[in-house]
């Protein structure tokens, strides 16, 4: 409509493609060179909307490309901001979800829920206008509010409402799907998804794996809390979990938490709303070993965070969000606890650093020799190795060299005095202590003494079980 913005782009580098890339999908964008006359007044209701697109649009086969009309208007007469207006009694040719409408000149309260977009025009504020654009195509693909983030299917007021004076709206906008939403856009059939499908609405929640029906246990809760609130880039990132029993009663679930289980799972969501997976690292299938938890009753574990499925889980500088999963079944049936936190990775701080980073993040072995040690990955080790020789990395990386070479590899002999040298300075988990206790333990020199001390004062700190503390006593 003349006067009236086409949503495009948010005016900080986000796009429909950009969203597009999220989801596997290829988005493109066509904008009408025939501006549209209101049939009555300045505002649009739901049943004139749907009878401009089918006037104005060209065809199009459904079959072959899919095909969601925007309509870009003063104003709607059902809503203040957008709709998804083809549906139900306003779906006149019966062929749902092909459309939505989007206000342009909604005046935006001045308020200070509004942060700093109040009092301006909807269409010159782009990212709000732009992500109600989103929303709205996202009702166009089946999808319903998800208020689990503040991400494309939560609503512009609530995401409005949770901004503070820090994290201003809308600058606390999420510009990606919440991650079950990007698995139904993936995953689901097609009729579900494309525009003149099934009527919206119908797709319902139907579960698309066995993971979607997991049930939540009440009183168990995971605890997720990093070892370092910041981490160099290039730097794997410990997190600690616990699974408590905060119930008045007793609980089976696994009795370890690592990634050498099958119980633990998870994904790393970073600055620019991204999700990447990690998973466990070997599957026990046969082996399920189990525990009951006592009320007030924990396990504990640790993980070393670097890559997963979809490559590096920390590729960038900026706050990522963690997210673990425990899931393991309950008589047959599946259940499930999560938990998250936030860590911040640092930049670069010079040419040293940048180049120990590339290295290990264009090195996909170096996540396995975190995990197995040994002297059979040659470039996951020379990647530790350019990481050990940059200050800034090396804390990091050296208890898995410690690892490496304190532990014997077929005929290669454990060399604990090197891998006492290493620990010295090393960043290291409580489990990674527990490890590197069994290690200094082995070594009658004088090295090993002197670290086996240093490491007594961080036993406590890092909360390593007494059996370990006993250990390091004893060196």
């Amino acid at each position: 409509m003349p006067g009236s913005e086409a949503p495009l782009d948010n005016g900080a580098g986000v796009n429909w493609q950009t969203i597009g890339d999220q989801i596997s999908w290829e988005i493109n964008t066509y904008c009408s060179s025939t501006n549209t006359v209101p049939p009555s007044g300045d505002s649009w209701s739901d049943a004139e909307m749907h009878a401009a697109m089918l006037t104005k649009r060209d065809s199009a086969d459904l079959d072959n490309q899919w095909r969601y009309h925007i309509l870009s208007v003063h104003l709607i007469d059902s809503t203040p901001r957008g709709i998804m207006y083809d549906n139900g009694g306003t779906d006149s040719n019966h062929v749902p979800r092909e459309g939505i409408g989007i206000s342009s000149h909604w005046m935006i309260p001045n308020m200070p829920d509004w942060g700093l977009v109040k009092n301006m025009r909807f269409g010159s504020a782009l990212k709000p206008h732009f992500r109600t654009a989103l929303h709205e195509i996202g009702h166009a693909m089946s999808l319903f509010h998800n208020t689990v983030d503040n991400g494309i299917m939560n609503t512009t007021d609530v995401i409005a409402a949770s901004a503070t004076a820090a994290n201003p709206f809308p600058n606390n906008i999420l510009w990606s799907h919440a991650s079950n939403d990007q698995k139904r856009l993936r995953h689901r059939p097609d009729v579900y998804v494309r525009p003149g499908g099934t009527p919206f609405g119908s797709a319902s929640d139907t579960p698309l794996s066995p993971d979607d029906v997991a049930t939540t246990v009440p009183g168990l809760v995971l605890r997720v809390t990093p070892l370092l609130d910041t981490v160099p880039l290039g730097a794997p990132v410990r997190v600690n979990v616990e699974l408590v029993n905060e119930s008045d009663y007793v609980q089976q679930a696994p009795a370890k938490l690592s990634l050498k289980s099958d119980f633990v799972s998870g994904h790393v969501t970073g600055p620019t709303g991204v999700d990447r997976g990690f998973s466990p690292l070997v599957y026990c299938v046969e082996d399920h070993e189990m525990t009951t938890l006592k009320p007030g009753q924990s396990v504990r574990g640790a993980l070393a965070l670097l890559r997963g499925a979809d490559g590096a889980l920390f590729p960038t500088a900026n706050v990522h969000e963690i997210t673990v999963v425990v899931a393991w079944e309950v008589e047959a049936m599946p259940v499930e606890v999560s938990g998250s936190s936030t860590v911040m990775i640092t930049p670069v701080v010079d040419q040293a650093h940048a180049h120990a980073a590339h290295k290990v993040l264009a090195t996909p072995d170096v996540h396995l020799v975190l995990a197995f040690g040994g002297d059979h990955l040659a470039e996951g080790i020379a990647a530790v190795h350019a990481a050990l020789k940059d200050k800034t990395m090396r804390p990091h990386f050296a208890f898995t060299e410690a690892r490496r070479v304190g532990t014997r590899f077929m005929k290669r002999v454990a060399n604990h005095k090197a891998a006492a040298e290493l620990l010295e300075d090393a960043v290291m988990s409580h489990r990674e202590l527990d490890k590197a206790a069994e290690i200094l333990k082995g070594g009658k020199d004088t090295t090993s003494k002197k670290t086996a001390k240093s490491l007594q004062n961080q036993a406590a700190k890092l909360g390593a079980s007494d059996a370990t503390i006993k250990t390091l006593k004893s060196i």
